[in-house]
């Protein structure tokens, strides 16, 4: 065994891991298979849920009227549990969208699916947060009151430059 061998442990190699390299799969062929795989388990869904309704029919025939009826009521219950809290979160979340409405705002969201209600909500208060303020020139000597918004400043700045800025700079500090 060589000296550098025995101290060091394995000898250092400058190659890079061929198994890192072969782990990469072309997307195409991911997606070849992630196909495969909810198609199989979408397959298999439905052949359980055939076992099951066959398994009841046979349990049925046989007279085991009890152990189908026990099962069903089981299930009942859970699917009765779970309708109980998404009604719960229905209304919680309803409410917590109708407070950020105005009055008038919440006829408009009468009944509404919830999905519904939280669009109109997004869309109202983002239109709301998207208006900046206005900048308006008290009246003065001019005898009127000027307003510009911000898209007005912003085209006088493109088309005019900085003699935009110097015409309107009482409007602009809202002095005038």
């Amino acid at each position: 065994m060589d000296e550098t061998t025995a101290k060091q442990g394995a000898p250092v190699t400058d190659q890079r891991d061929t198994a890192a390299d072969s782990i990469m799969i072309p997307k195409a062929r991911f997606d070849e298979i992630n196909e495969r795989r909810k198609a199989a388990e979408a397959e298999l869904q439905s052949m359980l849920a055939e076992k099951k309704a066959q398994e009841d029919t046979e349990a049925a025939k046989r007279g085991e009227f009890d152990s189908v009826l026990g099962r069903l009521k089981q299930e009942l219950a859970t699917a009765t549990e779970k309708a109980g809290q998404w009604d719960v979160y229905q209304a919680d979340r309803r409410e917590a969208l109708l407070s950020k409405l105005t009055d008038d705002d919440k006829g408009l969201a009468d009944g509404l699916s919830l999905i519904k209600l939280e669009q109109l909500v997004s869309r109202l208060t983002s239109e709301t947060q998207k208006q900046p303020g206005t900048v308006t020139a008290k009246p003065g000597a001019s005898g009127g009151s000027i307003t510009l918004t911000p898209e007005q400043i912003r085209d006088g700045v493109r088309q005019h430059g900085l003699k935009f800025l110097k015409e309107n700079a009482a409007v602009l500090q809202g002095k005038t």
